[in-house]
């Protein structure tokens, strides 16, 4: 029974124990379940349920990567020795000395009987540990190690074969655990690059415009992928490095790093060897590489280096680096991972490139199609053309500002610009024409000028832009001409404060700008010429016009002259003088007229009459020496050029027109021209006037004259009308306002006639009865001749207060005054005055009219005292008939004849 007992126990003991291993297993593979990214929980079970199976001292997992043996967990020792175990890890796969990598070198298991007795362990250290026995199974894929378990005991001896399978079993699930681990990281792995993949393309495709978020995105998700300490992105423009993005770095690492970029490519540096080799780098540790940038590498203290470069049709274009605290070798997996990052960054790279010269070539059409459009809508006016370019110029090229000038002369005018450089010359201000300056020597050079850093450049290269750019920070320069058939109209330039050159690109549409503003300008000369041309026709044309719509008066022509020239020379004052009385005076003006001005040589405008040419003079404060009263004419209200031109009539001079300009510089010779032509018109008017009422004043007086003798032939016997005939034609054609006819009464006159619109006035004339003539009257009876007097009210009777004659002339209200004697056989039998309201003295010709006049009225009394002289002689011999007839008839009755005498001498006698 005892042995049954026994038997049975240990069947029980058996059983007990498959199913504790059993149980042991399913809780491992439990683990697994749970575990499918993370070994660790999977390791501590199988080294806490082998001690609790095997009654092993300790039990430890151990894992291999190719090279190092690294612990991965253990349950046995204290804290002191297991503090001691763990510092000796990772240690190298063939060192004998470590069970475990024995154990892996051997692909087997490996069984060490009593640790004090094996030549390859430190028997002190076996001593200290307290364990004796030890085996190691190895954890094997494919016959490929992973790694290996290790259990000890604290006695001698062999492993028993339960034991040892059981180690098998564990290891086999630990097989499983790191297989399964791997496939889930893997797939992860693959996941999160893909996923990482999708979500750069999607920065692609949602910034094409903008690289800077696709390298943000990539160096996040190479910091992430790659399980490194920072992740960084390098731009490479064929000469330097640039600095684009980074992650992982704290702030005050990556300054001090960034500070130190861009640079050229050179050894020291993960990213320049990426550069210079055109192919990945690994560096497996800073430390130890001789080339490596130990400064930096002190400062930043990462070990651990890969680069991969990016690469366009062979080129490289830049780099990504990832880099780790701890040295050894670069997993392949994160090479493959920062080339495929390095593919979408190129892909970003090329995309914003294509984008860019795409949207570049629609913003240069653009900007062409809107100069074009520009000088379509502005023919006349070339700025808005020239502020266009200069706008566009400046956006498009990239250029912190851009200036126009145009040639003047030996001058450059700063005609436009667009930007915030600091500028010397303010628009519309000129600089000198010469090689000084980058603009100059463009213009006179015909052909562009590029300089990357003027303030680098030699002083005496170009002076003038050196000493600029010193003063107002600009750095690089690019000056383009304007050309037109060869001929250079000046020169548009664009500036930049940072050195940064212009591209080819930028160059050849600088140039198109250039040509645009060019054709701009000839445009606009063309078109000015013409729009001038006919604005000078038909300004002759419609002076032409009024001078053949006012035949009789010169004033209409002159202020049209002086409009018209007003209108062509712009910002002006026009004056259009006519000498009278040794002096030039103002007939039609823009303002105010000017003064009389003498005739002398201290003018342009006398200057000009005297010696019969047009006078031009660009600059009024040059010619003022020669010309000294143009201080008063001209400079003290602001005008800096001028132009005389005489009215020559049969080569002697008349007057002249005065143009002068608040605009210095020259007039074109089209406009001297145009000027020449405005003054014989102006000649041509008066001409016209002075024939056409030399002609009509002679019709008038012809009329006068037969009206007056129309008059004293239809009225023989009442010269009343006469002399209200002869009044009347005598104030019209003299235009006076008032006339009076006087007869000789003894020693005085009486007025016979007057015509006036001043009813008070004529009944005075009329009632005064005689008066003795006195002053000019008094003098025309002694003299027998027309007595003109210019100011009636400068006479000594006016002066002194003559009560008469101050009442006479202020019911008058006459000034200048002409009398002219009625002579019959060279006595005064009368007179006739006439009076004008203002002071104007009468003409000769009207002197002579008026004695004509006063001739047709003496014919006129004559006439009437003749007829009326032959009606009484008639009258007389008419009665003596009727008498005498009475007499022959009556001989014997005397009472008829005493009748008819008496009725005939009442009748002849009037009585």
């Amino acid at each position: 029974m005892s042995r049954e007992r026994a038997l049975r126990k240990q069947a029980l003991a058996r059983e007990n124990e498959a199913l504790e291993q059993q149980a042991a297993t399913s809780e491992i593979l439990r683990v697994i379940s749970n575990s499918p990214s993370d070994l660790q929980p999977v390791f501590d079970t199988i080294v806490r349920n082998f001690r609790a199976l095997c009654g092993a001292a300790f039990a430890g997992v151990f894992t291999f990567d190719g090279k190092l043996v690294h612990n991965a967990g253990g349950l046995g020792f204290g804290p002191e020795q297991d503090r001691v175990r763990k510092a000796k890890y990772p240690v190298r796969v063939d060192d004998p000395s470590v069970i475990s990598a024995r154990t892996i070198m051997a692909r087997a298991p490996v069984h060490i009987y009593d640790l004090l007795t094996d030549p390859n362990y430190d028997p002190k250290r076996a001593a200290t540990l307290g364990h004796r026995r030890i085996t190691g199974m190895p954890l094997l894929r494919d016959g490929v190690p992973l790694g290996a378990i290790v259990a000890s005991w604290a006695e001698p001896g062999a492993t028993p074969k339960r034991q040892e399978e059981l180690l098998k079993t564990f290891a086999d699930q630990a097989v499983i655990a790191i297989e399964n681990v791997r496939l889930f990281n893997e797939t992860k792995e693959a996941l999160e690059q893909r996923t990482a993949t999708a979500e750069i393309l999607g920065v692609i495709s949602g910034t094409p415009t903008d690289t800077q978020p696709v390298f943000e995105a990539i160096v996040r998700r190479a910091t992430k992928l790659c399980e490194s300490s920072y992740a960084n992105v390098f731009r490479y423009d064929g000469e330097r490095l640039h600095w684009v993005s980074s992650d992982g770095w704290p702030p005050h690492l990556l300054s001090a790093l960034q500070s130190s970029y861009p640079r050229r490519p050179d050894r020291s540096r993960a990213a320049g060897r990426v550069i210079l080799d055109k192919q990945p780098v690994h560096v497996e540790d800073t430390h130890s590489d001789p080339d490596y940038d130990r400064d930096l590498v002190s400062r930043l203290r990462y070990r651990r280096m890969l680069g991969v470069p990016l690469l366009r049709h062979g080129d490289v274009v830049g780099a990504i680096t990832v880099g780790w605290a701890d040295p050894g070798p670069i997993d392949r997996r994160h090479e493959e991972v920062l080339k495929t990052f390095a593919a979408q960054a190129v892909i970003a790279i090329e995309n914003v490139r294509l984008f860019n010269e795409t949207k570049e070539a629609l913003e240069q059409q653009t900007a062409i199609s809107e100069i074009l459009r520009v000088i379509s809508d502005s023919p006349t006016d070339v700025q808005p053309v020239l502020d266009a370019v200069a706008a566009r110029a400046a956006r498009i090229c990239d250029a912190t500002d851009a200036r126009i000038f145009l040639v003047d002369g030996q001058s450059l005018r700063h005609a436009a610009g667009f930007g915030d450089v600091p500028i010397v010359v303010k628009l519309g201000e000129t600089m000198p024409l010469n090689r000084g300056t980058a603009v100059g020597r463009a213009a006179i050079d015909r052909s562009p000028i590029h300089v990357d850093d003027m303030q680098a450049e030699s002083p005496h290269e170009y002076p003038v832009s050196h000493e600029l750019a010193l003063q107002t920070g600009w750095r690089t320069v690019l000056a383009v001409p304007l050309l037109r058939e060869g001929r250079s109209l000046g020169a548009i330039t664009l500036r930049r404060m940072e050195v940064r050159p212009f591209g080819d690109k930028q160059i050849t549409l600088l140039k198109t700008f250039a040509d645009q503003a060019a054709i701009a300008i000839e445009n606009a000369r063309l078109f000015n010429e013409t729009k001038e041309a006919l604005k000078r026709q038909t300004a002759t044309a419609d002076i032409l016009k009024v001078i053949s719509s006012s035949p009789t008066t010169t004033q209409p022509v002159f202020e049209s002259i002086v409009q018209k020239c007003h209108a062509l020379y712009q910002d002006s004052r026009v004056a259009l003088l006519l000498i009278d009385d040794g002096k030039l005076i103002t007939s039609a003006s823009t303002d105010d007229a000017f003064e009389p001005v003498p005739i002398d040589r201290k003018s342009g405008l006398g200057a000009c009459v005297l010696d019969a040419r047009t006078i031009h003079l660009p600059d009024l404060q040059a010619a003022a020496e020669q010309y000294p009263r143009l201080r008063q004419l001209g400079l003290k209200h602001g005008y800096r050029s001028g132009m005389f031109a005489p009215l020559l009539r049969e080569g002697r001079s008349i007057g002249g027109i005065s143009v002068l300009r608040r605009q210095s510089g020259a007039f074109s010779d089209k406009d001297v021209a145009l000027l020449t032509t405005f003054a014989d018109q102006a000649v041509i008017a008066i001409e016209n006037a002075r024939l056409f009422n030399e002609t009509k004043e002679a019709l008038e007086r012809q009329t006068a004259t037969s009206e007056i003798l129309g008059v004293i032939s239809s009225s023989p016997t009442d010269i009343a009308p006469v002399f209200d005939a002869i009044l009347k034609n005598a104030t019209e054609l003299s235009g006076a306002h008032l006339g009076i006819l006087n007869l000789r009464d003894g020693d005085g006159f009486r007025t016979v006639a007057q015509r006036s619109a001043n009813a008070e006035f004529a009944r005075y004339v009329f009632e005064r009865g005689a008066f003795k003539p006195v002053g000019a009257t008094a003098r025309m009876m002694l003299e027998r001749q027309a007595v003109q007097v210019p100011d009636i009210r400068e006479g000594d009777a006016y002066r002194a207060g003559q009560v008469g004659t101050v009442k006479w002339i202020e019911m008058s209200g006459a000034r200048s005054f002409l009398a002219v004697p009625l002579l019959k056989e060279g006595q005064v039998i009368g007179s006739i005055s006439i009076y004008r309201p203002e002071v104007r003295p009468f003409s000769q010709e009207q002197v002579r009219l008026v004695s004509t006049f006063a001739s047709q009225a003496v014919i006129a009394i004559e006439n009437v005292r003749l007829f009326n002289e032959t009606k009484g002689a008639l009258e007389q011999q008419t009665a003596i008939s009727e008498v005498l007839r009475v007499i022959s008839n009556s001989p014997t009755d005397v009472e008829p004849v005493l009748r008819a005498v008496a009725e005939r001498a009442t009748r002849v006698c009037q009585a």
